[in-house]
């Protein structure tokens, strides 16, 4: 790998690290306004959690795909898997 592929991984790891951080900022003040605008018009009925946790596995699922990218279907299972195929044709 050269260096420019390296600068661009780079680059694009960047682009996803902010996207996430983005996000997190939203799911957070967001969630704050949500809270205090659930207990200030209907105290009874605590629908803002049902919000928190819904958005929040998709929170989870952004930061699995921006932190741990690769660890289960990245580059090193496709080469593998590549290799795999092309040993079982030449049999």
């Amino acid at each position: 790998m050269n260096d420019l592929e390296k600068y661009k991984q780079a680059r694009q790891h960047i682009a996803e690290l902010k996207s996430f951080y983005v996000h997190l900022l939203w799911y957070v003040l967001s969630n704050i306004f949500l809270i205090i605008y659930n207990l200030a018009v209907s105290p009874d009925t605590l629908w803002f959690i049902y919000v928190v946790l819904l958005w929040m596995v998709g929170l989870l699922a952004h930061a699995y795909a921006v932190f741990f990218k690769g660890s289960i279907f990245g580059k090193k299972w496709e080469e593998m898997k590549i290799e795999e195929l092309m040993n079982k044709e030449n049999q």
